[in-house]
């Protein structure tokens, strides 16, 4: 079955909650959604959902035991916890929240896309202008009988090796490729996935789970399978007598910095600031981190307005001097 889209999952998740919060039956809040959502294949879906609860069934069987328009991870999440209304409430919203974070996530990069084309489009202008522009420059120059200025020169020399090494310069690119993004991604998870795995299991705090509740749900939730065995892995640790402190430290690939913040919470008994101190950390670092991505645009453009300034000078200079 055709996925729901994140505009009408979330309307869904925030119209599920609200009618639990107001005391309505889970049959009841899928009724009444099914009669105002504009979605028909999902309203047609609820309609049956409706049908299966009113026969026995239960929430997770009712919505996930056939072919479903939900997320896996939501599926994974919902079978998971406990079918109490209040309880389910709470979930609901803990999904709603990280559903809207994780759909944030997914749209900024996209938002850069404009930043990245004009990156890309700079840096193909600069290799056209130093491997056919400047040639041209250079040649003319060459018989000028006298030394060129330093930036001229250097420009000239810039081309030249790149003509003459342009496979050492590609593969200097893709080294410097793989060290600072694949490298990062193969060694440890990225700033967006802890953001995103803390806030959910932030979100599992405030909706009162313990904490192997926490662990379980979140690592039940998340579409990252790598990021899911580690949280598992950190839960058997709990559930073997560690901390939860001990537990990450112990983990791969999670920064000590999150155990060390968590050992601070455990000593003083409560766990919520630690998760909100964390989740607020990545949260300005992934801001920042898409801030930094347009300062390639910045550079490339100086270097386009150097390069041209570069290669004209000498023509600047002998004007000046018939002048």
């Amino acid at each position: 079955m055709h996925k729901l889209d994140d505009f009408n999952l979330l309307l869904f998740l925030k119209q599920f909650r609200v009618l639990l919060s107001d005391g309505l039956s889970v049959a009841d809040s899928l009724e009444l959604i099914s009669k105002h959502i504009s979605d028909q294949r999902l309203k047609k879906y609820l309609v049956s959902a409706h049908k299966d609860l009113k026969s026995g069934k239960n929430l997770y069987d009712a919505l996930f035991g056939k072919a479903h328009p939900f997320p896996e991870s939501m599926a994974r999440c919902v079978r998971s916890m406990p079918q109490k209304d209040h309880d389910l409430a709470l979930t609901i919203r803990s999904l709603e929240e990280n559903y809207g974070t994780r759909t944030e996530l997914v749209q900024k990069p996209f938002s850069l896309l404009p930043s990245i084309g004009v990156t890309l489009f700079s840096l193909f202008l600069v290799a056209l202008f130093l491997l056919f522009v400047v040639p041209v420059f250079a040649d003319m120059y060459s018989g000028f009988g006298r030394a060129l200025p330093v930036f001229t020169q250097f420009v000239i020399n810039v081309s030249l090796f790149l003509i003459r090494y342009w496979f050492l310069v590609l593969l200097i690119i893709a080294a410097v490729y793989y060290l600072i993004f694949l490298r990062r991604v193969k060694f440890g998870f990225r700033d967006a996935d802890l953001y995103y795995t803390f806030s959910l299991m932030l979100g599992q705090l405030k909706s009162g789970a313990n904490i192997k509740q926490m662990l379980s749900w979140a690592a039940d939730s998340l579409d990252n399978p790598r990021m899911g065995e580690r949280l598992h892995s950190v839960l058997r640790d709990v559930e073997n007598g560690k901390t939860l402190s001990e537990s990450f430290r112990h983990a791969a690939y999670f920064p000590l910095f999150v155990a060390d913040i968590i050992a601070l919470a455990e000593k003083k008994g409560d766990l919520k600031p630690a998760m909100e101190e964390i989740v607020s950390y990545y949260s300005i670092k992934k801001e920042w981190d898409l801030r930094i991505s347009i300062l390639p645009i910045i550079v490339v453009i100086f270097a386009i307005i150097f390069f041209i300034w570069a290669m004209y000078l000498p023509i600047f200079r002998m004007a000046g001097a018939i002048g």
